[in-house]
């Protein structure tokens, strides 16, 4: 799988959720930064919207989404380390 970067309003648009459903998701630490989202600088979050939708879609099967998170670290070690793919 292949996985992208979006910023809180396409997020907002893939999910029909607000910006402060996100902030109480990474405040509550239901999202893992480095994982669902990233701070670019103190004032830019991106998001991963795969993981997102599938946090919401699997909310009651946690395993169902762990699989998920370990394919997309799996994919963003080998971008930090492409001999390694």
């Amino acid at each position: 799988m292949r996985f992208t970067f979006c910023k809180k309003n396409r997020l907002s648009e893939l999910t029909g959720f607000s910006n402060s459903t996100f902030k109480r998701l990474r405040r509550r630490e239901d999202w893992i930064e480095g994982v669902h989202y990233q701070k670019m600088n103190p004032r830019t979050i991106v998001y991963v919207p795969e993981l997102c939708l599938d946090y919401f879609r699997n909310q009651d099967n946690p395993q169902a989404h762990q699989r998920l998170i370990e394919e997309y670290l799996q994919w963003k070690g080998n971008l930090l380390d492409p001999g390694a793919a």
